[in-house]
């Protein structure tokens, strides 16, 4: 009905740029049809060329359909034209971060647009993203710790801060903030299954199980980033119990999805995929994806958090080691970026506001 309403409303209006934008955001999210998404896009602009919010749903766009490189380059040109786009900022980070694993290039955007918008949670919000990224957790939890104090609502604040404490690996303090639920908040979520892993790990896996049935009884078969942690993690805690049958039709069920979507759907989406291979024993499937994922760039700080996948069959081969090995170098060369452009005053240091616990 919705595509139906749309086409409708580009016959009565073909020139209107905000009908092509928004059909294009339908297409690109609900249809998973980026490359159509991205004709719709680059017409709208054709309408309305210095419509800067056209240019970046483009630039986001485009590395759905593989064009990572062009999406970074339009929205370097954009803030080369408007260097005080705190959102342009923050969607340049997002690119460098999620697309081409640069955290640290993403981090550096982000401190500029924190700077011109500092009250904007999510500026915060994704400079702790990157800083988890580059395992740089300390600087993790302050920013989580800000964005509790900066945001309205109470029970976001708590997620935060509960994360803030799953940075610092506090896990008591974490459970408690995380025992009032947020159901419509994913990161919310994600904090249920990092603390259902921390049970699973400490032997209880009967506890992690209670947290799942809490989120779902099953797996709704969409892939996401949400739905891929509960996969893995619920796979691993059934493991543990024993309940190898439970185990295999969540696998089965994760697999099909796999195969359904493209290989990259999100951040972390070519860990989570090898993840379900090596719990269903197919580790040679699980190296490959791993291997194609190093060489497009691979790196985030998630391929060392145990907790939050299922790699562990892999620990012992070589080729996984290198892989581990490869992504470290990338980390700590990057975090070494980010300690010079401080020094040389390339990059703001973070603000005392963040860094300050009052």
């Amino acid at each position: 009905k919705a595509t139906q309403a749309y086409e409708q409303a580009m016959a009565l209006g073909p020139n209107n740029a905000n009908a092509l934008v928004n059909y294009g955001n339908l297409v690109r999210w609900e249809m998973s049809d980026p490359a159509s998404a991205i004709k719709l896009f680059r017409r709208a602009i054709e309408l309305d060329p210095r419509n800067i919010r056209l240019k970046r749903q483009l630039a986001q766009a485009l590395p759905w359909a593989g064009q990572t490189v062009e999406g970074i380059r339009m929205m370097e040109g954009i803030i080369a034209d408007y260097p005080d786009c705190a959102a342009g900022l923050r969607v340049l980070a997002e690119l460098f971060s999620n697309w081409a694993f640069r955290h640290d290039k993403g981090i550096k955007a982000l401190r500029r647009a924190f700077v011109l918008d500092p009250n904007h949670p999510p500026n915060s919000y994704w400079n702790a993203i990157m800083h988890w990224r580059l395992a740089d957790y300390n600087n993790t939890s302050l920013w989580m710790n800000h964005i509790a104090k900066i945001v309205p609502d109470p029970g976001s604040a708590r997620v935060y801060r509960g994360w803030a404490s799953i940075a610092q690996r506090d896990f008591e303090s974490a459970r408690r903030e995380f025992d009032r639920p947020n159901l419509d908040f994913s990161l919310y979520w994600l904090g249920v299954f990092y603390l259902a892993g921390v049970d699973t790990a400490e032997g209880r896996p009967e506890d992690a199980i209670e947290r799942y049935e809490d989120y779902a009884a099953v797996f709704d078969g969409s892939k996401s980033n949400v739905n891929f942690y509960f996969g893995v993690m619920t796979v691993k805690a059934y493991q543990a119990l024993g309940e190898q049958e439970k185990a295999q039709g969540l696998i089965d069920e994760l697999l099909s999805a796999i195969s359904a979507s493209p290989s990259l759907t999100y951040h972390d989406s070519a860990i989570h995929d090898a993840s379900i291979y090596a719990l269903s024993g197919q580790k040679e499937t699980a190296i490959a994806i791993l291997e194609e994922w190093v060489k497009r760039g691979g790196a985030t700080s998630l391929l060392h958090q145990d907790i939050r996948h299922g790699l562990g069959v892999l620990a012992d081969d070589p080729r996984y080691q290198t892989i581990l090995r490869t992504v470290d170098n990338r980390l700590n060369e990057q975090k070494a970026n980010l300690a010079r452009w401080e020094a040389s005053g390339e990059m703001p240091p973070i603000p005392r506001k963040v860094t300050d616990p009052q």
